[in-house]
């Protein structure tokens, strides 16, 4: 089983002033030790904030940028749709225009025929007139 960070530390604080050496070397060297892992691990500590901090201001960004494409998605499919109407609207205005065009001859020929008969019908008047 692994021992806690902190209570090693506090354990090695103790040993440190425990321990007896001649020269106080080993206590001085156990202090030391100790205070250097209390550094390490403030230091890691604040590395892992600004880790998660960092993490955070991603995910925050990930998350707009994940808006912003639904929204560009759903701009995108209702201009689609409206492209659909228009393109439907151009088809249906063709087809119109192929029966106006239709209608438009018909007429032309109906007016020609009009003329034809016109003049027969004049030619024939000048014809009773000049017997008369």
């Amino acid at each position: 089983m692994r021992t806690d960070t902190q209570t090693l530390i506090k354990s090695l604080l103790i040993l440190a002033e425990e321990i007896q050496s001649d020269d106080g070397v080993a206590n001085a060297a156990i202090h030391e030790a100790a205070l250097r892992m209390e550094e390490l691990v403030q230091m890691i500590n604040e590395k892992n904030d600004k880790i998660q901090e960092l993490a955070d201001l991603k995910a925050d960004q990930a998350q707009e940028h994940a808006e912003e494409v639904l929204k560009i998605i759903e701009e995108r499919d209702e201009l689609e749709s409206q492209l659909d109407v228009a393109n439907s609207l151009v088809r249906d205005l063709k087809d119109e225009l192929r029966d106006l065009q239709k209608d438009n001859e018909k007429l032309e020929s109906s007016c020609v025929e009009l003329e034809e008969k016109l003049d027969a019908a004049n030619e024939r008047i000048e014809e009773l007139e000049l017997e008369e």
